[in-house]
Formats: structure tokens, C-alpha cells, sequence
């Protein structure tokens, strides 16, 4: 499993091959610079299948491998489109670890993956805990505090697993460095309740 440091602080790469050469049992594919720019990848897809002696620029191509997407190659798969591919580059760019694990969670699902962060998106965690206790104290008349004789009384572990076993909420859990520079984990949710 791909971590941080492994992925996108190394840039995005992909194995592009030329369908003809890999079914004449030569493997002239290479690794090509993924970019957020969709003209800018169809130029680097066409340079490789310029230099293939078995293929013309509007030969078949393939995918076979991703470096720096978080492991979220294996949900787009060998033939994404390429509108796809440059949004992606541009989320994890931009939300990192998150944003390729929640396109995984949607199995490739770009669009669906940009549409719950635009409008789903609750926020990041320490646990759903740290969540349950916020939105309970958001719901409170002054915003501050359970009356001390209830507090006792209210579990927020169990009313975050209840909401995650109802599906009211899903999380995408991600590494993260705290202060300290060690590694440990934060929880983005999601809502599954309708949006306005």
C-alpha cells in the first residue's frame, strides 16, 4: 500500500503501452507524466505511440500501472478516460490521500467522488466520535455545553457507530503526520442524508 511519502510527493506517472506492440508480444510501453492538463496527457499518450514501430497516434493504448495516485489506479483501471485522469490528477493535488480513496470508495466513480465533496463533505476527524460531539453541541440553543447532569449520560462513540452502521454517515480514514511528526490516522465524513 502506497503511503504519503510514496505518492504524490513523487508526482503522477502512468505504464501507457500501445495495444498493438503488446499483442505482438513486444513491450514498448513506458511511463509517461500524468497532469491535471487533458490535452497535455493526450500529447504524452501520442509521443509514445509516435515512437512504437507497431502503432500510429490513433492506435489502441492501455494503462498497466499508476505511480503516486494512492493505489486509486486499480478503480479507474487500463482505459479511463482522459477528462478523468486530469481530474483526478487535480483532486489529489489538491484534498491528497482523501480525495483518491474516496474515487476508490466510488470504484472510479469521478464524478460521484466530486459531487460528495462539493456536497456531502462534513468535514476532517480525529474519530466520528470528535464528529458525534460536534454536531450534538451544534444542535445545543447556546452552542456550549450538555448540561452537566446529562453529560454522563451521552455517548458519542456509540452515536457516531450508530450513524455509521445506519449509513447516515461514511468515512474515508487517511494517514496523517501530527505534530510531532508522527504518523497517525484522521477521518473525513461523508453524509448520506439528501442535500439540499
Amino acid at each position: 500500500m502506497e503511503s504519503y511519502r510514496d505518492s504524490y510527493a513523487d508526482g503522477f506517472e502512468l505504464y501507457v503501452a500501445s495495444l498493438a506492440a503488446y499483442s505482438a508480444g513486444r513491450n514498448t510501453g513506458r511511463w509517461i507524466t500524468a497532469t491535471k492538463d487533458e490535452d497535455e496527457l493526450r500529447e504524452n499518450i501520442e509521443a509514445l505511440l509516435r515512437d512504437c514501430p507497431y502503432s500510429t497516434v490513433d492506435s489502441d493504448w492501455a494503462i498497466h500501472d499508476y505511480r503516486g495516485f494512492y493505489g486509486v489506479g486499480n478503480s479507474l483501471g487500463e482505459h479511463p478516460s482522459l477528462s478523468d485522469l486530469a481530474t483526478v490528477v487535480g483532486l489529489i493535488e489538491t484534498h491528497g490521500e482523501m480525495a483518491a480513496k474516496l474515487i476508490d470508495y466510488f470504484c472510479g466513480d469521478v464524478a460521484e467522488a466530486i459531487r460528495h465533496l462539493s456536497d456531502k463533505y462534513l468535514g476532517e476527524y480525529p474519530s466520528v466520535s470528535d464528529y458525534a460531539e460536534e454536531f450534538v453541541l451544534s444542535q445545543l440553543p447556546d452552542k456550549s455545553a450538555i448540561p452537566a447532569i446529562v453529560a454522563p449520560y451521552v455517548d458519542y462513540q456509540a452515536m457516531g457507530r450508530d450513524w455509521l452502521l445506519g449509513g447516515e454517515i461514511f468515512t474515508i480514514e487517511v494517514s496523517a503526520l501530527d505534530a510531532q511528526g508522527q504518523e497517525s490516522s484522521v477521518v473525513h465524513i461523508f453524509t448520506n442524508r439528501p442535500t439540499a
